[in-house]
């Protein structure tokens, strides 16, 4: 799937641009892209799915509505930052919600959720750390376990979140509110 970068008008349609297309709106029509949308969501924020399929698994274009929602709480900016890229990872930003701060009863779940990952709880104390700018040695000393331990979830860490670096896993854990 390519680049896609979403916006909302002022009377509530949803745009999309996918690379340098001609922007258009999204639709029921749109199978292609709303099952991958829909099998991102489903992948990597089980607990955002969980709650949209609640509430309109029970209507006809459920995915579609599915993912206007979740675009509508996530993305809608328009701005140079692809929501969905190449590799399918999304960009969230901070839309502008009357509800956010308090009423909103899907923040943290479909609003900015927090993303699944296959991580290990242990795998998951080591990356926070890591994040945090420690040092293998420094991590080691913390969870009382030995540098080379540290190395080997560190290499897990990086294989499963498709990481490189340091940087790359602290930008990771900071764009997912893992930190």
């Amino acid at each position: 799937m390519k680049n896609i970068e979403f916006s909302i008008t002022g009377d509530g349609r949803t745009i999309m641009v996918q690379d340098c297309q001609t922007p258009r709106m999204l639709t029921r029509n749109d199978h292609e892209t709303i099952k991958f949308i829909c099998s991102i969501i489903e992948s990597r924020y089980p607990d955002a799915y969980k709650a949209l399929f609640e509430e309109y698994g029970h209507l006809p274009d459920y995915k579609y509505r599915i993912v206007i929602r979740f675009i509508k709480c996530n993305f809608g900016n328009d701005d140079e930052i692809r929501d969905i890229d190449e590799t399918g990872s999304m960009h969230f930003e901070h839309v502008r919600c009357p509800l956010r701060g308090g009423d909103c009863l899907w923040e943290d779940t479909i609003c900015h959720p927090k993303e699944h990952t296959q991580l290990t709880p242990r795998e998951m104390e080591v990356a926070k750390a890591i994040a945090q700018g420690l040092s293998l040695k420094e991590v080691a000393v913390k969870l009382h376990i030995s540098v080379r331990t540290v190395e080997a979830h560190r290499d897990n860490i990086y294989l499963k979140l498709e990481v490189q670096s340091q940087s790359q896993l602290t930008n990771y854990m900071n764009k997912h509110n893992l930190k």
